[in-house]
């Protein structure tokens, strides 16, 4: 079950979730665009960055082993490679039978000692 939301973040979800049509066009203030600075000004304040930089720390029970982050993006990678190319090829496995596909030819290459090759 999601967190519960603040009255003011409620508003917000359910303005969002009305249709585009039925809400009011909105411009960019042009002025507050022009005037942004790189490394020089900033649009959030001083205590919204470090809420943030906090929010985005991992906690010390979260660390990882180095190169964790990595293992898992191109794991990742490869699930969408694998996936997107038996599409080109026709198949119509869903994007859980690749992953449940890979994940089995990696069991199946750690018992052999190696990578298997057909």
């Amino acid at each position: 079950m999601p967190p519960a939301l603040s009255d003011p973040a409620a508003a917000i979800r359910a303005h969002v979730h009305r249709s585009p049509l039925s809400r009011t066009p909105v411009g960019y203030d042009q002025e507050f665009l022009h005037s942004y600075r790189p490394n020089e000004t900033f649009y959030l304040s001083e205590p919204e960055r470090e809420l943030l930089h906090a929010v985005g720390r991992p906690r010390p029970a979260q660390q990882q082993p180095a190169g964790t982050y990595a293992k898992q993006l191109l794991s990742r990678l490869l699930l969408d490679l694998a996936w997107n190319s038996s599409r080109l090829e026709g198949n119509t496995y869903s994007l859980l039978d690749t992953k449940r596909l890979i994940e089995v030819w990696r069991e199946s290459s750690k018992e052999s000692g190696g990578t298997k090759r057909r």
